[in-house]
């Protein structure tokens, strides 16, 4: 069973695993410049409904501050494909949520591939497109 040290290391190792089938992950990491609220990455890929989409990662039970929720709902609101992925220690699962955080989709982490982990991202942002409205 894989284990990550932190929030970080289990992004970073997300990331790769998505960028060996071809998704360009964009990280946007706290500077003083930089305007707070704004998620961890924005992942791309040519078979994602949008080509991207906005990407929070959280452990265990850590939530979404309100400026994050803020600035998930507000892109949401205008078009644009929003997750957060969660990662859960005991059991080591990855969770799939909406920006409400409900879980969508849960794997077991030792199943995890590349290709699962984009084609989840595929069926996640579909399922959410078909199920929530925007509020504009």
């Amino acid at each position: 069973m894989k284990t990550f040290k932190n929030e970080s290391a289990f992004t970073r190792y997300f990331c790769k695993e998505l960028e060996k089938v071809n998704a360009v992950c964009t990280a946007f990491v706290g500077a003083r410049m930089q305007k707070a609220g704004i998620p961890d990455r924005y992942i791309c890929h040519n078979k994602f409904p949008q080509g991207g989409c906005w990407v929070e990662f959280k452990k265990d039970n850590n939530r979404l501050s309100p400026i994050q929720q803020d600035f998930m709902r507000k892109h949401f609101d205008r078009g644009c494909d929003c997750l957060v992925v969660r990662y859960i220690v005991e059991g080591s699962w990855v969770v799939f949520e909406n920006i409400e955080e409900e879980t969508l989709v849960a794997l077991a982490f030792d199943e995890l591939s590349p290709r699962l982990l984009r084609d989840t991202f595929v069926n996640c942002i579909n399922l959410i497109k078909s199920s929530f409205q925007p509020n504009c």
